[in-house]
C-alpha cells in the first residue's frame, strides 16, 4: 500500500490547544479495529491519543526509532484492558518537506495485549505430541518445514501458548487431524516495531519485524538442491492480524528483487486488504490466495476499503470514502470516520 503524502493527512481533532496532532486518513479501518470509540473504553484511548501526543510525543514515556530522530511510537491505555501503540513522525518548525507544518503526523495504530504467559516469538518448528504440539526454536532464519503458519491469539490471559496456537491455527484452515510438522512465525502485534528499531523507555523483551520475517523468505528462497535443506515448494498460511507483518515483509522482499517463486501465501481472514498483499506477492514471483473459510467482521471490515474488490459493499465504501475525502466540510479525521458511519464500524457494532 502505497504511504499517505503528509499534506494529504487530517487533523485528528478540531479545535484542541497544543502541538497539532495530524493522522492518515486511510487509517480509518485501522482505527476502528484498534480504537473503535463506539463504546466507553475507545472512546477514552480516542482522547488519550489527543492529549498525550499533543504534550509527551517526544517524552520519556515515547519510544523513540535508531536512526531516525522524528519517527517514534507510545503506547497509551491499559495493557490487560484496552491499550493501543501509536507510531508517528514529529516534525518541528522549519522542516522542508510536503507536509502540513510542525505537529505530530500519525501514521499506523496496532492493539497491545499482555503477554503474562511470557510466550517466546519468532520462527518455531512445531512436532505433534500426542495431543499437543511440541515447538523448538529455529535460529537459522531459514524454514525447516514446507508449511509456514504466521500469528498470534489473544485470550484473557494474553498471548496463549504455541501448543494452544497450533491447534488453533489448524482449525482456522480446516486442518484439525493434520499432524505434520510445520514452521510456526509467532508474530504479535502487540510487540511488533513496525519496521523499525527503537530506544525504547523502558526494558522490553524480544519484538518481531517485518525484517526479521523478511529474512526468513529470503534465506529460504535462496537455499539451493545442494543445501539439502530445502523444499520444491511452499505453502504460507497468514492468520488475523499477521497479514500486517506480511505485507511489510514482502514489500522489503520486493526491494531486494528476491523471487518467490516457490511460495504460495493463503490468507485467512486477514486484517488487510487482500489485494495490497496479493499485489506484493505477484510482484515476488510468488502466488496469492484468500482462504473461503468464515471471515471475521474485523477482516471484512479491511475487504470492504480494498480499492481493487469488486464486491459491491467494497466499492460502495471505497466510494463513499473518496467522496468525504474531497469534501471540504471533512475538517479533521473524526469528520470522516463519523462520515462513514455503518462503512466505518464492525457489523457487530453498526
Amino acid at each position: 500500500m502505497a504511504a499517505t503524502p503528509l499534506n494529504e493527512y487530517l487533523v485528528y481533532l478540531p479545535n484542541r490547544d497544543g502541538r497539532k496532532i495530524y493522522i492518515d486518513p486511510s487509517l480509518v479501518p485501522v482505527f476502528t479495529e484498534c480504537v473503535d470509540p463506539t463504546n466507553a473504553a475507545g472512546k477514552k484511548i480516542a482522547n488519550d491519543i489527543q492529549s498525550k501526543l499533543s504534550s509527551e510525543a517526544t517524552g520519556t514515556k515515547s519510544g523513540q526509532a535508531i536512526g531516525d530522530a522524528a519517527e517514534f511510537y507510545m503506547d497509551i491505555g491499559d495493557v490487560g484492558d484496552r491499550c493501543v501503540r501509536v507510531f508517528y513522525r514529529v516534525l518541528q518548525a522549519g522542516s522542508a518537506g510536503a507536509d502540513k507544518g510542525p505537529g505530530v503526523y500519525v501514521h499506523n495504530i496496532h492493539s497491545i495485549s499482555s503477554n503474562g504467559r511470557k510466550v517466546d516469538v519468532g520462527l518455531f518448528h512445531m512436532r505433534a505430541n500426542g495431543l499437543k504440539w511440541s515447538d523448538e526454536k529455529v535460529t537459522s532464519q531459514e524454514l525447516t518445514a514446507k508449511v509456514l503458519r504466521l500469528g498470534s491469539v489473544v485470550d484473557e490471559g494474553g498471548l496463549i501458548e504455541l501448543s494452544d496456537l497450533s491447534k488453533e491455527m489448524l482449525k482456522a484452515s480446516a486442518q484439525e487431524s493434520d499432524k505434520t510438522d510445520f514452521n510456526l512465525y509467532h508474530c504479535p502485534l502487540t510487540i511488533s516495531n513496525d519496521g523499525n528499531d527503537y530506544a525504547t523507555p523502558e526494558a522490553r523483551h524480544r519484538v518481531v519485524s517485518p525484517s526479521d520475517l523478511a529474512d526468513v523468505l529470503v534465506n529460504t528462497a535462496s537455499l539451493g538442491e545442494w543445501s539439502g535443506r530445502h523444499y520444491e515448494s511452499y505453502t504460507v498460511y497468514c492468520y488475523n492480524d499477521a497479514s500486517k507483518l506480511l505485507e511489510s515483509a514482502l514489500a522489503l522482499v520486493k526491494s531486494k528483487n528476491v523471487s518467490l517463486e516457490k511460495f504460495k501465501f493463503s490468507l485467512v481472514s486477514p486484517y488487510s486488504p487482500f489485494s495490497f498483499i496479493k499485489k506484493l506477492a505477484d510482484d515476488c514471483g510468488a502466488t496469492a490466495n484468500l482462504e473461503s473459510g468464515d471471515i471475521s467482521n474485523v477482516s471484512q471490515l479491511h475487504q470492504n476499503f480494498d480499492p481493487a474488490s469488486l464486491s459491491q459493499d467494497a466499492m460502495s465504501t471505497c466510494q463513499n470514502y473518496s467522496d468525504l475525502v474531497a469534501k471540504d466540510s471533512i475538517n479533521s479525521f473524526f469528520d470522516l470516520w463519523k462520515g462513514m458511519g455503518s462503512k466505518a464500524q464492525l457489523p457487530s457494532l453498526g
